[in-house]
């Protein structure tokens, strides 16, 4: 068809003032947000900050997906990565229902309950499918209306 995918993405994170230690000491709650907050686009908390923004932004640039925009949103502690539009950039939602092995994956603590884990990044090449060989497919083939 001649399509090209171009995509971007806002992401919003929270940042703490805080060390793993404190974070666990304090059990995950009442953290201290890097910044009061309420300073939504105010390039004073950037400046504030510069060595982090600086190496927020140079770290990105070095994993290929640069930013457009990094600041503080409306909340305390709280940063908005716009993230470059970038040829091909791609997104995937991977649920799980073995929570507990993802816990132990990404490092969260027991009393977060992951559903899943949102990639994004350069995909791998595109293989064909097998199934183009096969051809189009009527739905009510596969597809069971009310009873299988």
């Amino acid at each position: 068809m001649g399509f090209e995918v171009y995509a971007g993405f806002e992401y919003e994170y929270f940042v703490f003032d805080e060390t793993p230690d404190s974070v666990r000491a304090k059990h995950y709650r009442d953290l201290k947000p890097m910044a009061p907050g309420y300073f939504g686009y105010s390039v004073i908390r950037n400046t504030v900050h510069s060595d982090f923004y600086l190496e927020t932004l140079d770290l990105c640039e070095k994993m290929r997906f640069p930013l457009e925009a990094l600041h503080e949103e409306t909340g305390p502690g709280v940063l908005e990565a716009a993230i470059a539009v970038d040829e091909g950039l791609a997104a995937g939602f991977l649920g799980t229902h073995r929570t507990a092995d993802l816990q132990a994956e990404l490092g969260l603590p027991t009393d977060m309950h992951p559903v899943g884990v949102i990639t994004v990044g350069h995909p791998l090449p595109d293989r064909r499918s097998g199934s183009l060989k096969r051809g189009w497919v009527p739905p009510d083939v596969f597809v069971h209306w009310e009873r299988w």
